[in-house]
């Protein structure tokens, strides 16, 4: 049955419909304000999730992916029609630029949250929409202390003008209790890892300092033809795939890497994982695969660059490197190759602990839906 709807619109406009933790993060807030008496949109260019807002009931506008000038007006205009037709007491935007497409559409007394996720290039256009969307009432929200050091310093805003909402991760989506073998089995012959292989994957977006190159060289090193990687992430410079493709011919790892724009199961490609790897030397935000990884139990090596500590304990949930040190990267590999069944599931039982209690899922959903300032309260008195 479904409920009446008993409170105003909730909108999302996330950049893309990819599979990602972040993305199904969002689709659950969204089908948390629908399950509890509320209308849920959502607004996007078309991909694979939008499969799963209609599941939940949840209508997806599709938006215009190209960035061409009759595409922009396209977009526009789709945005201003959704937004006065559903008149959204709360919506969220991860670009934003999208505050100049949807800012005269927006009721009064509406809040509108920007998250800012990945640190913000200050040019001048980001300055001055940042400065508007302040004035014109908008929130400034970021997941990361360092992205939030960064909004202070380059865009000279205030702790008054930013707000900082912790990341969580799903301890009940992300339990490796609940993937079923046959689902891993799947996806290793879709990725076409041999069994017994050992498997590492890499997250993080295709671009120079991504981590990808560092992997490589420190997989070639181990001079090993049973250990696999795949690399999960979009390529955000162009070109930049064909010259990662060049690298792995380089070190004689043909045959070994298969790239990946996005995962259908990341529960079950984390169980299939024999460790998932961040060597970013490239200064980023929060990625919550990092905690999904350790939600699963799964050993993970991380860089320390960015946002990366924000979200591990090193030498305790995870293993960190020093992110300009390649041989640093090797050693951590070799010693997880050589950890032992028992080592290892001592080592995912205290991740999971750890990542759960520091990321509870529950403040963080809630903290999305409009409590921000009772979840900041009652971090300030915990």
């Amino acid at each position: 049955m479904t409920l009446a709807t008993k409170k105003p619109a909730f909108l999302l406009l996330p950049r893309t419909l990819d599979p990602t933790v972040g993305n199904r993060q969002w689709l659950d807030c969204a089908a948390q304000w629908h399950r509890t008496g509320g209308a849920s949109l959502v607004a996007a260019p078309a991909g694979p999730m939008a499969a799963d807002y209609a599941r939940c009931g949840i209508p997806h506008t599709p938006l215009p992916a190209t960035p061409t000038l009759l595409q922009h007006w396209k977009k526009r205009h789709a945005l201003t029609e959704l937004v006065q037709r559903a008149r959204p007491s709360l919506s969220w935007l991860q670009d934003i630029a999208d505050w100049r497409l949807i800012r005269r559409a927006v009721p009064p007394r509406s809040l509108v949250r920007c998250l800012v996720y990945q640190p913000l290039a200050a040019t001048k256009l980001n300055q001055k929409l940042v400065q508007d969307f302040i004035l014109s009432g908008g929130e400034v929200v970021t997941n990361s202390q360092f992205v939030f050091s960064q909004l202070e310093q380059d865009f000279t805003l205030t702790d008054n003008e930013l707000t900082l909402v912790p990341p969580g991760i799903d301890p009940v989506h992300f339990d490796p209790q609940q993937v079923r073998p046959d689902r891993a089995l799947r996806l290793a012959a879709d990725w076409r890892v041999p069994e017994n292989a050992a498997l590492f994957l890499h997250c993080g977006d295709l671009k120079p300092d991504g981590g990808q190159i560092s992997l490589f060289h420190a997989l070639a090193q181990t001079g090993r033809r049973d250990v696999y990687a795949v690399i999960l992430g979009q390529e955000t410079v162009p070109g930049y795939r064909e010259k990662l493709l060049g690298a792995v011919n380089h070190y004689g790892l043909a045959g070994q890497i298969l790239f990946t724009d996005h995962c259908p199961d990341l529960p079950a490609a984390l169980w299939l994982a024999q460790a998932v790897v961040c060597a970013s030397r490239a200064a980023s935000g929060v990625d919550p695969l990092l905690l999904a990884a350790q939600a699963m139990g799964r050993p993970l090596l991380v860089s320390d660059s960015g946002a990366h500590l924000e979200l591990v304990e090193p030498g305790y949930s995870a293993w960190v490197y020093p992110a300009s040190d390649a041989q640093a990267l090797h050693n951590a590999m070799l010693e997880i190759l050589g950890l032992g069944e028992k080592s290892r599931l001592a080592y995912g039982e205290r991740a999971r602990d750890w990542v759960t209690d520091k990321f509870p899922y529950p403040q963080w959903r809630s903290a999305m839906l409009g409590d921000t300032a009772q979840t900041s309260a009652a971090e300030a008195a915990a």
